[in-house]
């Protein structure tokens, strides 16, 4: 269901974790993995695609206290929804077509760039490869990606181009983009969470 079948945001959030309970392990590997990661860098700066309702980002701001984030999303509505909530000099948002070239404006800017249960919505596997390529591009060196997504196809895939990827092909992808120390974090249920480094 999209959000706008919902009365706001956090209830099409909550209806997500529900439907698909290992949501919240992914979540938590997110924040585990980036608390520990970022720990040591001054004033990081990250970059979520697909902002949902703001509660992973809120979790981050607490996390990193010296951190600035942008929250890139195509949806109006989420950023506007972000905005009141989060409330905060330390989050801009930033309204763009994830499935277009986006990256060359930040181009080496984010100490991390993470996403929960978006990419897929983007496409095929040519969308998986350009938005990986994209991620790369953003990243400053040494940099990290973490994206956890559907890794295994729904029903409604079988007829349909395919979007849902495993483990080892967001892997695959990850290394022919040009990322290094790629590896898979955790898989649970229909979602699995990948990391890579942007060399340097």
């Amino acid at each position: 269901m999209a959000v706008s079948d919902f009365e706001n945001p956090d209830l099409w959030r909550q209806d997500l974790d529900k439907r698909w309970p290992e949501r919240m392990v992914m979540k938590d590997h997110l924040l585990r993995y980036l608390s520990v990661e970022l720990a040591d860098r001054a004033n990081p700066v990250l970059l979520e695609l697909g902002i949902g309702d703001g509660e992973l980002l809120a979790a981050l701001l607490e996390r990193l206290p010296e951190a600035h984030f942008v929250a890139m999303d195509n949806n109006r509505t989420l950023l506007d929804y972000c905005n009141v909530r989060l409330r905060t000099e330390r989050v801009s948002t930033a309204f763009q077509d994830l499935t277009s070239s986006w990256a060359e404006p930040y181009a080496g800017t984010f100490d991390a760039v993470y996403t929960l249960q978006s990419i897929h919505d983007l496409g095929d596997a040519t969308m998986l490869n350009s938005t990986y390529k994209e991620t790369l591009m953003a990243l400053k060196p040494g940099g990290v990606m973490i994206n956890a997504d559907f890794v295994v196809p729904l029903p409604q895939d079988m007829n349909a181009v395919q979007r849902r990827f495993p483990v080892a092909e967001h892997l695959r992808v990850l290394k022919a983009c040009g990322f290094q120390k790629c590896f898979s974090v955790h898989e649970e249920g229909l979602l699995g969470c990948v990391v890579a480094t942007k060399p340097g």
